[in-house]
């Protein structure tokens, strides 16, 4: 049966359709998104599980340009897959959550304490001042459905866990590829003077590689002749023309996103197969 979400079918150039409605939904401001990376973000979520932006925000939040699925949608997708979970503490505690799990041939109580909390460097967040009980029933159910069922939440975190672990820690896994950057290089000169020490610090910073050799080099491990192909038939360069006339803008954007660009002309070459 055909939906209205088969239109991510037809898209043709998958890193063009990415920009377009990343741009979109960050102007709408609808969806939370603050900057132009977080709504491609959700633009390529959307495409790549082909369900509308309304339906993906209910399951996650965005947040600095990441996607960190919510402990409801976790616990919602846990009683589904036919687990169990009897809350035995009081729900409004300011201490503890606890919890009676059941999934499969696994079960046991667990429980997650404002203690556990301020171990994490949790506590004093002002989240957590504000909406204790509901941090620690998050936080709670977050780590036992890892551990007990991690097919459900597997390599995306909840917002609880990000702070618990460090955004840096999982950035990678949620968010666009970024160009690459040369490695700076740091000379230190240290002068010593006996009262009082001073020390300066001279850093140099490799220069950085100009965006059409960088974007070069990416097309050049897709194949030029690929590419060439590819952006002929989208228009994006003329018939007679070749790399050299595109655009900043699209450079940028093989760039920044070389996964859905070579995704997009493998796409086009199927397309082309099958005719």
């Amino acid at each position: 049966m055909s939906t209205g979400l088969s239109i991510y079918e037809k898209i043709n150039d998958p890193i063009q359709a990415v920009t377009q409605l990343g741009e979109m939904f960050t102007r709408s401001g609808m969806f939370g998104c603050q900057k132009i990376e977080q709504g491609q973000v959700l633009a390529l979520a959307c495409i790549s599980e082909k369900v509308s932006p309304f339906e993906l925000v209910k399951t996650y939040h965005i947040i600095e340009g990441k996607l960190e699925m919510k402990s409801s949608a976790m616990l919602a997708r846990f009683l589904d897959m036919g687990g169990k979970c009897i809350w035995k503490s009081d729900l409004q505690s300011e201490d503890v959550a606890a919890a009676h799990f059941e999934f499969q041939d696994n079960k046991g109580d667990f429980s997650y304490s404002m203690e556990d909390a301020k171990r994490e460097g949790l506590s004093d967040r002002k989240v957590w001042k504000k909406h204790g009980p509901d941090m620690l029933r998050a936080r709670l159910t977050s780590k036992v459905i890892r551990m007990l069922a991690p097919q459900i939440n597997a390599g995306i975190y909840a917002p609880e866990e990000n702070e618990a672990f460090g955004v840096a820690q999982v950035e990678k896994e949620l968010k666009l590829p970024e160009a690459p950057k040369a490695e700076p290089v740091i000379e230190a000169a240290v002068e010593i003077i006996e009262t009082p020490p001073v020390v300066e610090v001279t850093e140099i910073v490799a220069e950085e590689k100009p965006l059409a050799e960088r974007a070069m080099e990416v097309i050049k491990g897709i194949g030029e002749e690929r590419v060439t192909h590819f952006l002929k038939s989208r228009g994006k360069i003329p018939a007679d023309g070749d790399l050299s006339n595109l655009t900043d803008a699209y450079y940028t954007n093989i760039v920044t996103m070389p996964e859905v660009f070579e995704r997009s002309i493998q796409v086009a070459e199927k397309e082309e197969g099958g005719k």
